[in-house]
């Protein structure tokens, strides 16, 4: 993430995409950007209000945050669109592109396969921290999360990993950084 920081400047609007209980919008904050957190759940959205009063946050999906007309300098998924089936997730790439302004960029943090090899996946896995729990994945090689934003209109800056820790996922963790080339979405739909 700290990466990602350096190609957006203090003042800069951002989007923080799924976020929770809004850890992630509270540090944007606190490093001087102007975060809005966004999320599904009215139970994360109403702790995150009452945990950081100072930002804002509605309880929208992508689609409903264009519709609102708004615009951001940056957009952060932080583990938020690997919940999405495989068609809300191409949908959602489209609102990003339109939420995002001219030359803004888009952080991504996704589940990778462990050797990169077994490509995109969408599939059932049990929480690690709550084994009684499943939720539904999605897996991206780096090919994948590549030819995806390309196909909507990004050009991805940089890619980077890390390898699972404790009550983690067990897929290796791949950062994306990308920027709105300012091209238009290819025409039709990219199914997996």
């Amino acid at each position: 993430m700290l990466r990602f920081l350096t190609y957006i400047t203090p003042g800069s609007t951002v989007l923080d995409y799924g976020c929770g209980a809004g850890n992630l919008s509270h540090t944007l904050w606190e490093r001087g950007f102007k975060p809005l957190g966004s999320d599904v759940s009215e139970s994360f959205i109403s702790l995150a209000r009452e945990t950081y009063p100072e930002i804002g946050f509605l309880k929208a999906t992508s689609k409903d945050l264009f519709k609102m007309g708004l615009r951001f300098d940056a957009i952060v998924c932080a583990y938020s669109v690997i919940h999405l089936s495989p068609y809300m997730l191409q949908y959602a790439l489209l609102d990003f592109k339109k939420l995002i302004n001219r030359d803004g960029y888009l952080y991504l943090s996704l589940q990778n396969s462990l050797d990169d090899q077994d490509g995109y996946t969408w599939e059932k896995h049990s929480i690690p921290y709550r084994p009684e729990m499943n939720l539904w994945i999605n897996t991206f090689t780096a090919f994948d999360i590549k030819y995806l934003l390309v196909h909507y209109g990004f050009e991805v800056i940089d890619i980077s990993f890390r390898d699972p820790v404790e009550n983690e996922f067990p897929f290796r963790k791949m950062f994306v950084i990308a920027k709105n080339n300012n091209t238009k979405p290819s025409i039709g739909s990219f199914y997996f």
